[in-house]
């Protein structure tokens, strides 16, 4: 009888880049909905099957983010929260949203 894996929440953290994504995972791979935050958790990735959904911007474009409510949205979902940030957020202004546009 074949195996039958359940997609399983999961919740990820890249080591030193400190991203960190909420997913539901079967055999390794991302399934559904999940998110991808950035590592000061200023913005967040919406994922689907593991893939961030839509294209990603020219080098000088920003990259369209979607609000944290969606975000917390998607993740309670799941039935895990948003994990804490891996970095202090940068100052109004700073790295992190210089590049990034909020739906």
């Amino acid at each position: 009888m074949p195996c039958r894996a359940r997609a399983a929440p999961s919740q990820l953290v890249a080591g030193a880049s400190g991203f960190a994504e909420v997913g539901r995972f079967k055999n390794g791979k991302g399934v559904g909905e999940g998110v991808r935050w950035s590592p000061d958790r200023a913005y967040a990735l919406k994922l689907l099957d593991g893939r961030v959904v839509g294209t990603f911007p020219a080098r000088d474009e920003p990259t369209v983010a979607i609000s944290s409510e969606e975000a917390e949205r998607i993740a309670a979902e799941i039935g895990l929260p948003m994990p804490p940030p891996a970095v202090p957020a940068p100052p109004e202004g700073g790295p992190s949203s210089d590049r990034v546009s909020i739906r």
